[in-house]
This record gives C-alpha cells, structure tokens and sequence, in this order.
C-alpha cells in the first residue's frame, strides 16, 4: 500500500527564479530541476532554502507552510502553482513553483497570493497534474497520449525482442487508446481545458489602460488556466471606465451582469466565450445566438451615443476622432440595459479633474427638468454646485455628443450657411 499511495502523490516544480535562473521560462530545458512530492517535508526543506535569500524576504509570506494536525507526510488536495510577481527594488518578474493548496469552491488560493503580494502579482495559475506548473503547462491531452506511450513501452518490454505477441494485447493496446482519445474529445468539448485573458483596470494608481480596448497582451501570462474542477467561460466586463476580463464560472454567467440593484442608471456590459483566449477581442458578442437576436431586434430603434472618456483615451477629447476604428470600441446602444424602460439621451460633459480638463461622452437618463430639452445645454441640476463642470450639453439623435463645443443643431445651421454662402459666391463669380 505504501508504494500505492506514493504513486497518489503530487509532483510539482518547486523554485524561483531568483534563486535558480532555470526556473524562468525555459524550465523544460533544465536538467536540474525536477518536480517533488507535495510531501510536508519537501515543502518544510524548500522553504528553509528560500528563507536564506534576502532578496525574497519582501514576499515570504506567500511561501508559508501550513502544519496539518493529521497525515503531515501527505497533504491531500494540492494543486501545483506557477506565480509571476514582482519585488519591490527589483525590475525583473520574478516566477514562482511551487506546491499549493488545490482550489475548492470556497478556497481561491491566487486570491490570497494575491493579497500577501499587495499588488505586485502578475500572474497567478493552479493545475493538478505532475509537473503541469512548467512555463507551458501541459494540457489533458498531450499528458494522456505521454501515459498512452508509456503503458505501451511497458507491454513492449514484457517479452524481448517483441511488441505485441497475442491477440489479447492487441486487443489491450487497442482498448487503452481508444479510452484515451474519447477521454481527451469529453476534456475538449466540457470546457475544462479553457484558456481566458485575466486583467483588470487598476484606478487606484491612477488611470491604466492595458485592459482597456483596444486591448494588447502585454506579458504572455496574462493568460490564464481557468479552473478545471467545473465547466468555465471566459468574461469581458466593461463600462465606461473599467474594464475586467477572467474565468467565470458557467453556472454563474445568466446573472453575473445583473448590477442594478447596487448601481444604478450604470452601464454595465457583460460578454462570455468558451474559445481559447476568445475574450481578448474587442467586438465580443453575448454567447447565446438567442439572447444576440432577442437584443438586436431591440436595439433596431435604439438611440446610439459616444461613449468614452478623454482620461481614458485621448480620442475621446476635443475635436473627437470619430473614425470607424474608434467606433468599434465606444458607441454605445442606450436601448440596452438601464436604458430600455425610459427614454434616454446622450450627454457631454467637460470637468477639470486634477488640473486636467476631461472630456466625458454617455448615455444618460434624463433629469425630470431636461425632458423637453432636444438639443441644448444641460439643467441646473447637472452644474450648479459643480466647480469642476465647464460645460454640459444633452441631444437625443445619435451619436449628437461627438461636437466639440457647439451644439449640434447649431453646427448643422453653420455648415448650411457657409454651404449656401459658397455656392453664391461661385454663382455668382461664374456669371462673371
């Protein structure tokens, strides 16, 4: 029984980078480092190692071994974690193997990595197979098909100098790798392998715009492994100015977006995919044709705004950059969402913020004193008691809150004049 449950034990990678250079991304090609047992002893052993670099005295907390009461030798529920973060004085990422705690439904391990490194973590992945937390982590399939091969190797040496000598191990050889590739087509098709882009704008350092659309992958692992204990989707979250993209669970999607009860007239979008890094793209669609042509008959009639801030992207300041391509990522359908049982209206609004002057275009509802206002200046309501507000206009055809500073109506009027004016001018310097 002892050399049963050995073999039940998980074997990970267990270093860093700053104390082994190979332990960075070209780890497959060490020959030195190994993956060990998830034992508590490997555990204890490695983390004496690492107590002794100073360089890691910032983040040891997140190497701290818990002492179970019971069966100290085997810790049962490990997963293998591969963690990028970096070190404060440091510029480099620092990469991170080592045994975990497998997740669970109420235990998120990356989350409470996440907390001890207070920001730095870069990236933060769990898997659950022997020596899977290498730099690519090796999918159901291609573990399956190295199992395949070895459990023909050992048929193959049962007799020298033969591979398959009766019809019962062709028969056994046969069975094995047929169990195995309907396994690998169920891993497939259950989401179970899915691959997500895991990022989220960070206001509290100010504005970043590295989740934002249009959204380019800055380090490779910012995709991430999405759980495989249930089937997930992968998420892209967005308003105005925050954008989030993750695991989600599948379970959980039909009211992951439903926000209303805590933020109200807010404008928040919900999109889920169950393709290989699919939430990366800018144009995402819901994931139900269903629910795709139950919103597009609606929105048939819907009045469309701008929908962006200058602090968040500079296109969206005065004059506006309102090629194709920024259409793509900030207009926005007012039919949708809080929008679709009043009438709404688009709005401009500019605000010093800091010293900087801000440029905010949305969709809006409408103050009970601006529901006769078509195209013109906002109510009171929106400016009095506002230093900050230097101006605010509200129209309701569409895209109207792209002017610069005067009201769309008013541009229409200026442009005719200087229309009329040219073609009498020219007439008239025909005539001559």
């Amino acid at each position: 029984s002892s050399i049963l449950q050995s073999h039940d034990i998980l074997k990970c990678y267990m270093c860093t980078s700053v104390t082994d250079k190979d332990c960075g991304d070209d780890i497959i090609k060490s020959q030195t480092i190994k993956p060990m047992e998830c034992t508590m002893e490997e555990m204890t052993k490695w983390q004496n190692i690492i107590q002794q670099n100073k360089l890691l005295t910032p983040i040891f907390s997140i190497f701290a071994v818990d002492n179970p009461q019971q069966n100290k030798k085997i810790l049962k529920n490990m997963a293998c974690a591969k963690v990028d973060t970096k070190i404060q004085g440091q510029d480099k990422i620092v990469t991170i193997r080592s045994c975990q705690t497998a997740q669970a439904e109420n235990v998120d391990p990356c989350t409470s990595i996440e907390g001890k490194l207070y920001g730095g973590m870069e990236y933060c992945g769990l898997c659950e197979e022997n020596g899977c937390n290498d730099s690519i982590t090796i999918s159901p399939s291609i573990s399956n098909i190295i199992f395949t091969i070895r459990y023909l190797d050992s048929l193959k040496t049962q007799v020298p100098g033969a591979f398959l000598l009766t019809a019962s191990d062709m028969v056994e050889y046969l069975t094995m790798l047929t169990i195995f590739l309907l396994f690998n087509v169920i891993k497939t098709t259950g989401c179970e392998n899915l691959w997500c882009y895991e990022c989220n704008t960070n206001l509290k350092n100010g504005h970043q715009r590295e989740c934002n659309d249009p959204y380019s992958p800055g380090h490779s692992m910012s995709l991430v492994f999405c759980p495989k204990n249930e089937s997930f989707h992968c998420l892209k979250d967005r308003n105005i100015m925050v954008t989030v993209r993750g695991c989600v669970p599948s379970r959980k999607i039909d009211h992951y977006c439903d926000h209303e009860q805590y933020y109200p007239h807010s404008s928040i979008e919900c999109f889920f995919c169950e393709d290989y890094a699919c939430n990366n793209h800018p144009s995402m669609k819901p994931n139900s044709i269903y629910i795709l042509g139950i919103v597009l008959m609606a929105l048939s009639s819907a009045l469309r705004c701008w929908e962006c801030s200058s602090h968040m992207n500079a296109m969206c300041g005065d004059p506006m950059n309102s090629t194709d391509h920024q259409a793509m990522f900030h207009v926005k359908e007012c039919g949708r969402g809080p929008y679709a049982s009043s009438k709404p209206i688009c709005r401009k609004m500019v605000k010093r913020d800091g010293g900087d002057r801000v440029v905010i275009r949305s969709c809006a509802i409408p103050n009970h004193d601006e529901t006769d206002i078509t195209d013109g200046p906002c109510s009171p309501l929106m400016t009095n008691g506002r230093d900050m507000v230097e101006s605010c206009h509200i129209c309701n055809t569409d895209l109207c809150n792209s002017a610069s500073g005067l009201l769309t109506t008013q541009s229409l009027y200026i442009a005719g004049f200087i229309l009329i004016g040219y073609r009498f001018f020219e007439s008239n310097y025909n005539r001559k």
